[in-house]
């Protein structure tokens, strides 16, 4: 369904697709080996392998690992994923499923980075503890741009989740993660602003919201990762189509590469839209700053620098993004001299950060 829907309904992204275990027809050839690569065309999207070695992983800015096994990914694919996210700065989206993630990768360096831990003993085939519950957001997935509209408002998509019949028994939200959704076996009952203090009295505890974490998040190094602890989004379209199906991925991959931010440390990154520019367009510079304990900082003076030779040519002001919370951005318009450009970011925070 992801692959249909990235591949047909959605234009804006470049989609590299790859079916590990595809059924095979009886007397149809079995396909050649084309590895997953961000140099193919961009309707050649169908893949029959992994990409060929790390530097080829590092090309992506998304990457979307379902129900693998811990030998199809094989070591080097591991690492390649744990430098993607840590030093790259790549999104990592990770979708549970019953025959291997994550309990198989229990001693596999991936599930250091994934945001919900395991707690239990070992196990061969995940069974979902109830055999039905509902998706719920948390007070932090509510004002999420993931389950958020461009207007702010409660994605559709979230209003509309089917029950469902299967999440992952073994997970828990870690220390420092955000748990955007959990289950629960009541539907969501609207009571009426007169009725609010009711409402969040029957909500459950935040410890049994990240105990039944359905969709969490953390920062891994330079990147992020996000899991989904259950495997029936598809439910979003059944009977109606893709709309909601592709507005709740679409809020996803929106997420995963809203802050392409390539250059700086831990507390300090920036980046640009693009390398190369033609003369007269727009220079979008983007920036985020965190502080010791890794929240956004917004409400400090920071100013982006256009350098050629070490000289000043132009400074803007980064501002606050209302879309994207913590996000720094700033223009260079009109610009249409050619020649090559660095860009720095400078302010007595940046400096005390660096």
């Amino acid at each position: 369904y992801l692959r249909n829907l990235f591949a047909g309904r959605d234009r804006t992204v470049f989609l590299q697709s790859v079916l590990l275990s595809p059924d095979r027809l009886a007397g149809v050839p079995v396909p050649p080996v084309v590895h997953a690569s961000a140099g193919r065309a961009f309707d050649d999207c169908e893949a029959t392998a992994l990409p060929r070695n790390e530097a080829e992983w590092l090309k992506f800015d998304a990457v979307i690992l379902g129900d693998v096994s811990p030998e199809q990914l094989g070591p080097e694919g591991v690492q390649a994923l744990e430098t993607f996210v840590r030093k790259k700065g790549g999104s990592l989206v990770v979708i549970a499923g019953p025959n291997f993630m994550p309990h198989a990768y229990r001693s596999s360096p991936l599930a250091d980075l994934l945001p919900l831990k395991l707690t239990g003993p070992g196990f061969q085939t995940a069974k979902s503890p109830e055999s039905m519950y509902f998706l719920r957001s948390t007070l932090e997935g509510q004002a999420h741009v993931i389950l958020q509209q461009a207007d702010g408002r409660p994605a559709s998509a979230l209003q509309h989740f089917p029950e469902l019949s299967w999440r992952h028994p073994d997970c828990e939200a870690r220390v420092g993660a955000t748990v955007l959704a959990y289950a629960s076996l009541q539907p969501k009952i609207d009571l009426g602003d007169d009725n609010k203090d009711r409402a969040a009295a029957e909500e459950p505890s935040q410890e049994s919201q990240r105990r039944a974490a359905l969709m969490a998040w953390h920062r891994f190094g330079a990147g992020k990762v996000l899991q989904l602890n259950f495997d029936e989004s598809w439910r979003l379209r059944y009977g109606i189509g893709d709309r909601l199906h592709h507005q709740f991925w679409g809020q996803i991959i929106r997420w995963s590469v809203n802050e392409r931010l390539s250059i700086g440390t831990d507390l300090v990154r920036m980046g640009t839209d693009r390398n190369v520019y033609h003369s007269g367009d727009p220079i979008i510079v983007q920036a985020r700053l965190l502080d010791e304990q890794r929240n956004p900082i917004t409400d400090q003076p920071v100013k982006a620098v256009l350098l050629q030779d070490n000289v000043p040519v132009r400074t803007v002001d980064l501002t606050p993004q209302p879309d994207r919370p913590g996000l720094l951005q700033a223009e260079f318009r009109d610009f249409a001299e050619s020649g090559k450009y660095h860009v720095q970011i400078r302010g007595e925070m940046v400096t005390h950060l660096l």
